[in-house]
């Protein structure tokens, strides 16, 4: 076997992919989502990002009409109270907690599918030298989750007179699905960006 497809068989089983480079240039491995640092260093880059998500999808949600309103009724189930009664700091203890909650939920998709690609001695599919496939499988699993699990589940329970007009529901469940796309694509980002900050990224 040639010298040179060894690094690229190392690479793929460990979850680097070397970059392409110039003959002079130095070979360069690409950490796709820092899969070789340690659970408790990842868990805690996912707390800070989905803040900072959240905090990027808060501002989408003010620009919204019926933006906010998912917080609120959310706090309303948290604090057994009618979505009227809920004050605003509630409201965002409730928005903060879930959007930290599910940049947690997000980094642990990513390592259960990291753990069945091992299982199955699938490579990783690497997307723009920093992200895995596990990135974007686990990001739609989290936008998916938030939108359904507010929209069809808490929001019929918990929004009263809100979910009893059909067309602020619809208009409701519209935005949300805004806004779960926005933190998304900012959890991403985020992640990325954090990652760099660490030196563990292709962009560092």
């Amino acid at each position: 076997m040639p010298t040179s497809v060894v690094p690229w068989l190392v690479a793929l089983r460990t979850g680097t992919v070397p970059v392409l480079a110039p003959a002079n240039a130095a070979p360069v491995l690409v950490p796709a989502h820092a899969i070789g640092a340690p659970l408790d260093l990842r868990l805690a880059v996912a707390v800070v990002a989905g803040l900072l998500a959240t905090l990027a999808m808060t501002g989408v949600m003010s620009l919204l009409s019926e933006g906010y309103v998912p917080p609120y009724v959310a706090a309303s189930a948290l604090f057994d109270e009618t979505p009227g009664k809920v004050s605003r700091r509630q409201a965002d203890a409730a928005h903060y907690a879930a959007g930290t909650l599910a940049g947690i939920l997000f980094e642990l998709l990513v390592v259960a599918l990291e753990t069945v690609r091992d299982a199955t001695v699938a490579t990783a599919l690497v997307v723009g030298n920093v992200l895995t496939l596990s990135d974007l499988l686990a990001t739609l699993l989290v936008v998916g989750f938030l939108y359904a699990f507010f929209a069809y589940v808490v929001f019929p329970r918990r929004g009263g007179r809100l979910y009893d007009d059909p067309e602020r529901r619809e208009r409701v469940r519209f935005h949300w699905l805004i806004s779960a796309t926005v933190y998304g694509v900012a959890l991403l980002a985020a992640v990325v960006l954090l990652y760099a900050g660490l030196g563990l990224s292709a962009l560092s």
